[in-house]
């Protein structure tokens, strides 16, 4: 992750990647997927989804599969 990018969308992608790791354990990709955007719309603001969004390119890298596909589903 580039040292450009702001140190909360750092720790937002740190919190993102936890998020998936805790509640995508042990389900397929489709369920996590869903869990993780319900979770997301129920619990972070809509500035954070955005932030993370509006960033995409530059944190992918960063993310698994399951937390862009979440971000996707929430667009």
């Amino acid at each position: 992750m580039s040292s450009a990018i702001p140190a909360e969308l750092k720790h937002n992608v740190k919190m993102l990647s936890d998020i998936v790791r805790n509640l995508g354990a042990g389900k397929s990709q489709e369920s996590a997927v869903a869990a993780v955007s319900t979770h997301l719309k129920k619990f972070w603001s809509p500035s954070m989804i955005e932030s993370l969004q509006k960033h995409r390119a530059e944190i992918a890298d960063e993310l698994p599969a399951v937390a862009l596909q979440a971000l996707d589903k929430l667009e």
